[in-house]
């Protein structure tokens, strides 16, 4: 009796199907995990741009807060751009200064209540800023505050 040796018709390992079915579903979890990635960056750094903004806003917003009361149309708001800001005269008793750091607009006011600011008994200062982020939408950035004439003494 010659007696055939007795192969098994199960092999072990995978095909070339469920490996080619594995690499597939492996790329569609990393293509997702990539394009996640991708918009958590862009928003990083358009949140690092509004913190820039809020920065310079609020690093102006301190210079007129310790800036000598009668020198407020002068101010001398010089930053590590160079920028110096001019106030000018809008014929409204506002006091409007413009100027442009990184691509950031920034609009200043300066608000007397009274006609002079010498006789004013406060004065409301303002700044906007306005810019575009990295998905071209438009952002606005807007402070103010109000500063007592510390020698007004009523009206007169």
């Amino acid at each position: 009796m010659n007696r055939r040796p007795h192969r098994c018709k199960c092999e072990y390992g995978f095909s070339l199907v469920e490996t080619l079915i594995a690499m597939s579903v492996l790329s569609a979890i990393v293509m997702g995990s990539l394009g996640m990635l991708t918009l958590a960056q862009r928003n990083l750094a358009s949140g690092g741009k509004g913190l820039e903004v809020l920065a310079r806003a609020q690093s102006g917003m301190e210079a007129f807060r310790t800036m000598p009361y009668r020198s407020m149309l002068t101010p001398d708001l010089k930053d590590d751009s160079g920028v110096k800001l001019t106030l000018e005269h809008n014929g409204t008793g506002q006091f409007v200064g413009r100027h442009t750091v990184h691509g950031v607009d920034f609009v200043w006011l300066v608000i007397p209540e009274g006609p002079d600011l010498s006789k004013s008994s406060a004065t409301t200062v303002r700044v906007s800023a306005e810019w575009f982020d990295s998905q071209a939408q438009r952002r606005k950035l807007s402070l103010g505050m109000l500063r007592a004439n510390p020698v007004y003494g009523g009206a007169s």
